[in-house]
């Protein structure tokens, strides 16, 4: 062990980008994960994949849902990064919990996976209130002994906003000929209201 943290898990950590930096560094122990040397190995495995990972993509942890992200899901952290970084994900989502909780605590207690497209999803991450779409799949990580009572979940995550929603919308109507006045205060409204 090397202060702390298994030897195995170095490797990992080193080519986690900053979020495998920042884990490392971290003081576990006041968390609900514990200290790093107490993670099973289904956090490890599951911890490997998302940081190793090419898309955005969280893992939340145990019944408190833990959250670990890799460097490309930090741009959907706004500025709820660095402080997210082992916050339990209700804490950290609270604006959106009434719609997400459920479905993560559903999949939780079903052991399945689902999957969600272009579901609007309403955060606070930049300093004002904006609706992000987001497609993304929630999957359950059993435990070593393979239990229904789930520890984890792994997900990855494409996502934008509504305006650049808005902004494809509007080019690709620049080539349909003339648009209707409704077309163009609809444009507006939705643009208001995502601000």
């Amino acid at each position: 062990m090397i202060s702390g943290r298994p030897r195995e898990m170095e490797p990992m950590l080193a080519r986690g980008g900053v979020m495998g930096a920042l884990i490392r560094e971290r003081d576990w122990a006041g968390t609900a994960v514990g200290v790093m040397e107490a993670w099973p190995q289904s956090l490890r495995t599951a911890l490997s994949v998302c940081l190793l990972s090419k898309f955005p993509m969280f893992v939340f942890w145990g019944p408190d849902m833990v959250q670990f992200y890799n460097d490309l899901f930090v741009p959907v952290m706004g500025s709820k990064h660095p402080a997210g970084l082992g916050q339990p994900a209700r804490d950290c989502w609270r604006e959106t919990w009434d719609l997400v909780g459920p479905m993560l605590n559903g999949v939780m207690a079903g052991g399945e996976a689902s999957y969600f497209d272009d579901l609007p999803v309403t955060l606070e991450r930049s300093g004002y209130t904006e609706e992000c779409y987001f497609t993304f799949c929630y999957t359950p990580v059993h435990d070593e002994a393979g239990k229904a009572d789930l520890q984890a979940l792994l997900t990855s995550v494409d996502g934008h906003n509504a305006d650049e929603i808005l902004e494809q919308i509007e080019r690709q109507s620049l080539g349909r000929g003339p648009r209707r006045l409704a077309d163009d205060v609809a444009i507006l409204l939705l643009r208001a209201q995502s601000r």
